[in-house]
């Protein structure tokens, strides 16, 4: 991103560029070069200076360490090239929920995105910085301001604050509408960084996951990819291989081609980074997860016996505990998940108010396990599956990863294929129980919510370390 700063520095040995309409297009052009200072004249008004920054570089150190999710890939692209008139490529629908944009800062982004609020929109744009006069159109929707007006939001928000900075992203929050202008401009932005062939050439997208994705995570982003892109007439598909389940287990259980015999390299757009696609409000707006079709017939035949079985026709409250590798990976902040003690008084006053007969735990931690029996003893229910300790992973992070150190090359795939059917036994049963508490973010959770369908009694997800637990219980929805 290229920052707007004040001449305060000798500018001998800076490039010059002249003040216009594609001073930011000419700036970047010399980054690619690897210069980052430029010197602006500007004859009609103040000179200034463009300082660029890698967008990745303006996180500080600890938190790009905690974006884990990218596979150390970028979150936000460089953006070193754009084309801000490619309306095929420019997602406009981004500022329709708005009638004024705040923007209390001025850069590069800020600045771009509210050019097209101008051009496109009948938006009312406020800038509390009067340098924006130098790059935005003369209009009467355009109003230079010492102090921003104050707005009154009813039930959605109307009002598009933009603010400096990079960490308000609005993913994790689910809103939009006060935002860095870094994401703002990624959210207008995001189609020229994945797609670089003409649109309407696309038939089909070709997804590379990470290799250390859970199940859960692969069934939730083939369905959600398919979503989103089906949109646009796209069918996404999971790259041979791309995972650590074989393509023929993926195929022998669940729903999912192969692909395509008429895929090509000109057809296709690859995906190996989905961090970026996935934070966006666009992708945001389809449906997320899994449904029961993700399931093979008479697979879900047998999944809907054992559930059966297990519960009995008893009233259940659904627990799902993630602990091993989740607290060997040292995740913090939202990430985090609760542990069993932490969890308790809800349990116990679920329990209490609503008279479940039984709990049914999901837990792939052996420890997290024997906490819960000692609590809770005849009344726990859980599958007879291999689980495993936090004092399991040394020099190790993943489950994966131990698959592979206990596992000799013969028992591997062997093994992997339990873990993967003792999972979906277990989110199954998690999702036909009558209500549900998770002690954090994890697909598992979500799973479980896509497969029952909205018909959860009650449903409570822990946010042990952002200050507060802000997923209140609730109706499930029907």
């Amino acid at each position: 991103m290229l920052n707007i700063l004040p001449v305060g520095e000798t500018t001998k040995q800076l490039r010059t560029l002249q003040h216009g309409e594609n001073v930011f297009h000419e700036a970047l052009a010399h980054v690619k070069d690897g210069e980052t200072r430029f010197y602006v004249s500007n004859p009609d008004g103040e000179d200034y200076i463009l300082a660029y920054i890698r967008n990745m570089d303006m996180f500080p150190e600890a938190a790009r360490a905690q974006l884990k999710m990218t596979d150390g890939k970028d979150l936000f692209q460089p953006y070193l090239s754009y084309d801000e008139t490619d309306l095929s490529k420019l997602c406009l629908d981004f500022f329709r929920p708005y009638k004024a944009a705040m923007f209390e800062t001025i850069d590069e982004y800020s600045l771009v995105c509210a050019k097209l609020i101008l051009q496109h929109t009948d938006c009312e744009v406020y800038f509390t910085d009067a340098r924006a006069a130098m790059f935005l159109p003369a209009t009467g929707h355009l109003h230079l301001v010492e102090q921003l007006p104050e707005t009154k939001e009813n039930n959605a928000p109307t009002t598009l604050y933009v603010i400096p900075g990079v960490f308000e992203i609005g993913y994790i929050r689910k809103d939009f509408s006060y935002i860095s202008s870094m994401p703002l401009f990624h959210n207008v932005f995001f189609w020229q960084w994945l797609v670089t062939k003409p649109m309407d050439q696309i038939r089909y997208v070709e997804m590379i996951l990470y290799k250390d994705f859970g199940l859960g995570a692969i069934l939730n982003r083939i369905y959600s990819y398919n979503r989103f892109f089906s949109d646009k007439g796209w069918k996404a598909f999971l790259s041979p291989g791309t995972s650590r389940y074989s393509d023929e287990l993926l195929m022998r259980y669940f729903e999912i081609s192969g692909r395509p015999e008429d895929a090509t390299e000109e057809n296709t757009i690859v995906v190996d980074n989905m961090a970026p696609l996935i934070t966006t409000w666009k992708f945001q707006q389809f449906r997320q997860g899994i449904g029961g079709d993700v399931l093979k017939p008479e697979f879900k035949r047998q999944l809907d016996e054992y559930a059966d079985a297990v519960l009995g026709g008893k009233k259940a409250l659904g627990v799902l505990i993630r602990g091993s590798d989740y607290i060997a990976s040292g995740l913090v902040g939202i990430n985090k998940q609760a542990t069993p003690e932490e969890m308790f008084p809800m349990i116990d006053q679920w329990m209490e108010e609503d008279g479940y007969d039984i709990l049914f735990l999901a837990t792939e931690d052996r420890d997290v396990y024997q906490t819960m029996l000692a609590r809770y003893g005849r009344k726990l229910r859980a599958i007879s599956q291999e689980r495993f300790s936090v004092n399991d992973f040394k020099g190790i992070t993943m489950i994966s990863e131990l698959e592979k150190e206990i596992n000799s090359a013969d028992t591997y795939a062997g093994a992997v294929e339990d873990t993967t059917v003792n999972y979906i036994y277990a989110v199954y049963t998690l999702s036909r129980c009558d209500s549900v508490i998770a002690s954090g973010l994890n697909n598992g959770y979500n799973m479980a919510l896509a497969l029952n369908d909205g018909h959860y009694r009650r449903v409570y997800q822990f946010l042990v370390d952002v200050g507060h637990q802000n997923r209140p219980g609730q109706p499930g929805g029907k």
